[in-house]
C-alpha cells in the first residue's frame, strides 16, 4: 500500500431518519468520512479495518473502491457484523444510537498520529489488519 493518507480505525453503515418512519441508508465513521473526502481532493488514501463478511461490509468496499480508496489492507471477519448507527433527528436535536465490532480501538487524532506511542498502536494495528496470505 502506497498512499498519503492511512485511515485505521471502524468503519459504520449509517441509517439517517428522514420524514418520520423512513431512513436513509449511507456510510460514516470518521475514518471512512476522512479517506473519502481525502480522495475527492486527490490525495491518495487508504483504509486499514475490519468488516464484517455480510452485505453492509460489501457495500462499503464497494462504496471505496469507487471513491479511489485503497482498500487492501482491510479485511473481512465472517464472525462478527458490520458496525451499524442510526441517526434519529427530533427537538432536542441529533441522537446517535448504533452497534460496534467488539473489541475496536480508534487512533484518532493529530497528537496520537505524532508521538512513538500512537506510532506504534498504529503499526500493531496494521499488522492486525493484514489478510492472512492463501
Amino acid at each position: 500500500m502506497s498512499c498519503d493518507i492511512l485511515c485505521l480505525s471502524e468503519a459504520l453503515v449509517e441509517f439517517n431518519q428522514v420524514n418520520g418512519p423512513e431512513w436513509r441508508q449511507g456510510f460514516g465513521g470518521d475514518v471512512s468520512n476522512v479517506a473519502v473526502a481525502a480522495a475527492r481532493q486527490g490525495a491518495r488514501t487508504g483504509i486499514a479495518t475490519r468488516l464484517g463478511d455480510d452485505g453492509f461490509g460489501r457495500a462499503l468496499m464497494e462504496m471505496w473502491e469507487a471513491e479511489g480508496v485503497d482498500t487492501s489492507a482491510v479485511s473481512s471477519d465472517p464472525g462478527a457484523p458490520t458496525g451499524l448507527y442510526f441517526v434519529r433527528h427530533g427537538i432536542d436535536g441529533h441522537k446517535f444510537e448504533g452497534w460496534r465490532r467488539k473489541g475496536i480501538r480508534h487512533t484518532v487524532g493529530l497528537r496520537h498520529a505524532l508521538s512513538s506511542v500512537g506510532l506504534e498502536q498504529c503499526k500493531r494495528s496494521r499488522k492486525a489488519l493484514r489478510r492472512p496470505s492463501t
